[in-house]
């Protein structure tokens, strides 16, 4: 899941928190903010638990991968002791090829790593921000029902 989908996932969660917690006639009485928090809390825990699930599978596939190529290195390493000249010239391309390649696995796993650190630290300042303003909102909300009532 891209971490777009996830900062959809949990404002749609916080606008639907925020929906269903300003409808009820608790809201137009109460403070509703520890709830709300809670409620944003447990929504950032399961996109956070998504996030790395997800995160784990990735890398424990692309090292899946990655054990593969290496694993057929070593049985082409193997078949190259006893072969003939024009077959260890094969076997050489095909490990070389396979080295290449296992090299631009193991640099995108790098980068995937970063990305996606750089990705859920944004990631993490937008739902703080997001958090914030649904906040500010509510509090107005509060005030202006306290107001009403007052009328």
């Amino acid at each position: 899941m891209k971490i777009s989908s996830l900062k959809s996932i949990v404002l749609l969660i916080v606008l639907g928190s925020f929906f269903m917690f300003s409808c009820s006639e608790t809201a137009r009485t109460t403070n509703p903010t520890p709830e709300a928090n809670e409620e944003v809390r447990e929504a950032a825990n399961a996109v956070s638990d998504a996030a790395e699930a997800e995160k784990n599978e990735l890398k424990n596939n692309m090292l899946a991968t990655r054990n593969k190529i290496s694993d057929r290195i070593d049985v082409l390493e193997n078949r190259m002791a006893n072969a003939s000249e024009d077959a260890k010239k094969e076997f050489q391309n095909e490990i070389d090829e396979l080295e290449s390649t296992r090299d631009d696995l193991e640099k995108r796993m790098d980068e995937i790593g970063k990305d996606m650190k750089d990705s859920w630290n944004a990631f993490k300042v937008d739902a703080k921000n997001t958090i914030n303003d649904i906040e500010e909102d509510l509090e107005e909300a509060i005030e202006e029902s306290k107001e009403t009532s007052k009328s």
